[in-house]
């Protein structure tokens, strides 16, 4: 399991990240069965087609696909996105389909004075 380290000040100074072929991402823990292979990660943040998924977890599966549990969809590449689509679960077949729950619109207001 790799997991995001900290120095001793208890700042972050690096987290997992994966890499293969096109497929990239960055996690804040990620942990992988060679022998079932299947694989956890917990704090996704990879771009998808022009925009920016973030998930708390998610699962790979043995046929490549996966499951993905409170996840928002944002075309902002913030930490925090100023609006997104949040969905509680979804399953990504890659290439193919993903397939949700119910979604919903998230707009994040700022106060001007």
């Amino acid at each position: 399991m790799l997991s995001e380290e900290k120095d001793s000040t208890g700042n972050i100074v690096g987290s997992p990240d994966f890499k293969k072929g096109q497929e990239q991402f960055k996690a804040k823990e990620l942990s992988y069965n060679f022998k079932t292979k299947k694989g956890r990660i917990i704090g996704t943040f990879t771009e998808q087609e022009q925009g920016f998924l973030h998930s708390e977890v998610t699962k790979r599966m043995e046929d490549g696909s996966l499951n993905i549990s409170r996840s928002t969809f944002s075309t902002c590449d913030l930490e925090h996105p100023h609006f997104s689509v949040n969905f509680n679960k979804a399953k990504v077949i890659p290439g193919k389909k993903i397939i949700s729950g119910p979604a919903y619109l998230v707009l994040k207001m700022s106060r001007y004075r």
